[in-house]
């Protein structure tokens, strides 16, 4: 697992020569990340400015989230805000409060300079939701490789319905009485502001080795869902969609699993409907190792493999809050058991 830093392509590179079966995946969270527009400056305001804060909650009731730059959609929770307050806006730029007047004016300019267009380009990065959720549940813990397929085939569908309500809804607003106009700001909308991020993610899904690559890990790993077995009953040829697997790809392995794949099948008819992938699989597959201790191995190694640098990044995290200056030269072992209890909550 990597983000998208030609350093740590270089090393992999270096890696993969005493393991040639490791996996390339990159960051999906990083991946999803498209969202930019005229926040760059209205969080530079609250960035530099801690009376920008007060004034703000003063005016509007409420509290501006933190612009986070390792928090892939801090942009679009801060947009969110700034819509659902709106009509706090210009009082707020235009207060006689000393803090950020540069940036205030800047931002006071953009908002004049066409305050519809602003506010359609803030709706339409609203209608992104569907994405910030997936980056979010994709950046947890857990079986995560088990669904990290189906949440980006929920994007495509996203993308093939293009049902935009928020959108819609903003347009009738603004223009209440004039249908050509809604139209045409709707189009505004879809076209720029929606369609560069759809098509982004399209061309790479489709065009970018790593992340094609890593699609179809996630793919095979749904064999390994139970719900997924139970309502999709793959059969033989299905589980030769493992071979994407480097460690798993062998053909002693893959027989091993199509010669256990109808009593996969049977137990997992057995499942509740309120079976949970994320909290319920990892317990499900240590009662069924006896009977499917193939695909009870496999899963052992496969849940290893994470769709995002979410959970690496944290323990990196945690290292620096744990380890200050004069422990820079604690012994290895040290560093490692602190860290395991710190993540187990121990």
């Amino acid at each position: 697992m990597r983000d998208g830093a030609s350093v740590n392509k270089k090393a992999l590179q270096t890696v993969s020569v005493l393991y040639p079966d490791m996996i390339d995946i990159g960051c999906i969270s990083h991946f999803l990340n498209k969202v930019k527009l005229f926040m760059a400056t209205w969080n530079l305001i609250f960035s530099t400015s801690i009376s920008a804060r007060n004034v703000w909650r003063g005016i509007s009731g409420r509290s501006m989230p933190r612009y986070n730059s390792t928090r892939w959609w801090s942009y679009w929770e801060c947009a969110m805000v700034v819509l659902q307050e709106w009509q706090h806006f210009r009082t707020f730029l235009t207060s006689n409060e000393d803090f950020a007047k540069t940036s205030r004016q800047r931002a006071l300019q953009i908002f004049d300079m066409n305050t519809n267009k602003l506010k359609i380009e803030l709706v339409s990065v609203m209608e992104m939701e569907e994405f910030v959720k997936s980056t979010y549940t994709l950046e947890g813990d857990g079986t995560l490789i088990l669904i990290a397929y189906e949440k980006l085939q929920t994007l495509q569908a996203f993308i093939r319905v293009r049902n935009f309500p928020t959108l819609t809804s903003a347009m009738q607003q603004l223009f209440p009485l004039n249908v050509a106009e809604q139209q045409r700001w709707y189009n505004y909308g879809f076209r720029e502001c929606l369609m560069p991020a759809f098509e982004d993610y399209t061309n790479t899904s489709a065009n970018d080795p790593t992340v094609s690559r890593s699609i179809q890990v996630f793919q095979a790993a749904q064999l390994f869902s139970p719900m997924f077995v139970k309502v999709s009953e793959p059969d033989a040829a299905t589980v030769d969609q493992i071979r994407a697997v480097p460690f798993l790809s062998n053909n002693e392995v893959i027989q091993s699993l199509k010669d256990e794949l109808s009593t996969y099948i049977v137990k997992a008819s057995q499942i509740p409907d309120e079976f949970d992938t994320l909290s319920d699989s990892w317990p499900w597959w240590k009662s069924v190792a006896r009977e499917l201790p193939a695909w009870s191995s496999a899963i052992q190694k496969l849940v290893i493999v994470q769709p995002s640098s979410a959970a690496a990044e944290r323990a990196f995290s945690m290292l620096t809050t744990m380890f200050g200056e004069q422990q820079h030269d604690a012994l290895e072992d040290y560093i490692e058991t602190s860290l395991m209890l710190r993540v187990n909550d121990r």
